[in-house]
């Protein structure tokens, strides 16, 4: 009865871990050569260099997306949150149940989804936003 309790969880979060880790912001989907490659990231970094010279990032941004921005980082803060307080409890289960190493693996993402909420609520607090 335990291990069917505990192996659906494990694999649960391995497989999120997984396609978390596997997920491209990339949608471009054309295979390109090395030289076009860097040729692209260059004319990219220009664009951002050359924005961020000409005006403020509060100059370039809408007051709409500004408010979807601070949300965005707001939902994202506390999933990270939730999943590190769920991480944590699962390895507690796990531990309680004999599993010691799932009990380690459960641990460690619990403290890295710990981690992503703090830099989302560094960054929240550097842009003068209050989350509470």
């Amino acid at each position: 009865m335990k291990k069917s309790l505990i192996i659906p969880a494990v694999l649960v979060a391995a497989g999120s871990l997984f396609f978390a880790s596997c997920k491209s912001n990339n949608t471009d989907t054309s295979m390109k050569s090395p030289t076009a490659q860097n040729t692209e990231i260059a004319n990219q970094r220009e664009n951002v260099e050359n924005k961020s010279l000409a005006e403020p990032v509060s100059m370039t941004l809408g007051t709409d997306a500004k408010a979807k921005t601070v949300e965005n980082m707001q939902a994202a803060f506390k999933g990270e949150t939730t999943a590190s307080a769920k991480y944590a409890a699962f390895s507690k289960k796990a531990e309680q149940e004999g599993f010691h190493q799932i009990a380690l693996l459960f641990k460690a993402a619990s403290t890295a989804e710990n981690i992503h909420a703090n830099n989302h609520k560094a960054v929240l607090q550097e842009s003068g936003i209050l989350y509470r």
